[in-house]
């Protein structure tokens, strides 16, 4: 999907065609519906808006043992193998080793901050239409790891709006992830936050050189620049389609993946439609 000029990054998937959708069928902000030509059987101010979603950065070193980042055709091919004659290896792990939920200031009441160690290198989204920052080794020739750090309860907001009313149309999709100063700043914290993991003796005995950034002690306005080029979304995009204007359903992301909230909803609505026609 496209991405409004104002718009800091190109999202994909339901977060678009759920609310496109309700959309088009009559249901959502009727001025905006009636621009496009759609007569309004529903006027819903909140379907489409209030999108936010979980921004990711990166905060990666080379390390000493071998990681998930360098392959060839030979070890995918040993990988392979390991997988179908012992069920064990690459093949059999995730992407994410662990997690941890942080707080970026002890005032606060709970973490609003998630990392995500990796056993990998630099995201490839640094290499998918940006050229990554001068420094930065080259990902798929050098063995490193990655704490991903993610938002958990940003402030910042976002709209989907129809470009017209056909359905091959692809929504316009505004999502300014640090249009709130206070997310930029957290994040900053976050990871500089994962600075001081990377220091701690069982991390730092097997870091051989700084991977992204090129420099971690780089000051506060490098890495807010770093973050407002580089940041990624957690594919957790959220809120984009509630029906009205309440508490109901799904008004703020949860703080943590939204795979297992999302199935709760999906079953509770489920036994709801099966209670209202026994």
């Amino acid at each position: 999907f496209e991405v409004s000029a104002h718009a800091e990054v190109i999202l994909c998937g339901g977060i678009a065609q759920s609310p496109a959708l309700l959309m088009r069928s009559g249901i959502g902000p009727a001025a905006h519906l009636a621009s496009h030509g759609i007569a309004v059987l529903a006027n819903r101010e909140q379907v489409g808006k209030n999108v936010h979603e979980h921004h990711s950065v990166p905060n990666a070193r080379l390390v000493d043992a071998r990681t998930y980042n360098v392959r060839n055709l030979f070890t995918d091919g040993l990988a392979a193998a390991d997988f179908a004659l012992r069920g064990r290896g690459m093949l059999t792990t995730c992407a994410v080793h662990a997690h941890a939920h942080a707080r970026t200031s002890p005032d606060l009441e709970h973490p609003d901050i998630k990392m995500q160690l990796m056993p990998m290198g630099s995201h490839p989204e640094l290499r998918e239409g940006r050229p990554a920052p001068a420094g930065t080794p080259d990902s798929e020739k050098r063995f490193g790891m990655a704490i991903s750090c993610n938002l958990l309860n940003p402030k910042s907001r976002g709209e989907v709006r129809l470009r017209s009313a056909n359905p091959h149309d692809k929504p316009v999709i505004d999502l300014p992830m640090y249009a709130e100063h206070s997310d930029l700043e957290r994040m900053r914290k976050a990871l500089q936050f994962a600075n001081r993991i990377w220091e701690a003796p069982a991390l730092a005995s097997h870091v051989v050189g700084p991977a992204y950034p090129a420099d971690p002690g780089q000051s506060d306005a490098e890495w807010e620049a770093q973050i407002k080029a580089y940041s990624h979304v957690g594919y957790h995009a959220s809120a984009s389609c509630r029906m009205g204007g309440d508490d109901s359903i799904m008004p703020i992301m949860p703080s943590a993946n939204t795979n297992a909230p999302a199935i709760m909803i999906g079953e509770k609505c489920a036994d709801m439609v099966l209670a209202d026609h026994r």
